[in-house]
């Protein structure tokens, strides 16, 4: 996953203050893109391709399974109610 030039600088244009803390918010359970987007002016996918440049492959690959898990336990969990409520009709 490569990415642009525009995007490029705009990484390089960060402080290492905000770098840090832009990593910190995308690990943390308790702050949702929506946040890092208010904060940063970074979607979702743009907060991806950071992880992978500012990262090493095996952290990366770390968050990156975390993240998908984190909201596959969620989507699951959501179908489970669902269907209990179904049932419960």
């Amino acid at each position: 996953m490569s990415i642009s030039s525009r995007l490029a600088e705009r990484f390089k244009e960060l402080t290492p203050e905000a770098k840090k803390k832009l990593i910190k918010m995308a690990w943390s359970d308790k702050t949702s893109m929506k946040e890092i987007e208010k904060s940063f002016g970074f979607s979702a996918n743009q907060v991806e391709k950071f992880m992978r440049h500012e990262l090493s492959e095996k952290d990366y690959k770390r968050w990156h399974k975390r993240r998908a898990t984190k909201f596959n336990q969620k989507s699951r969990k959501a179908a489970r109610l669902r269907s209990l409520l179904k049932y419960n009709d």
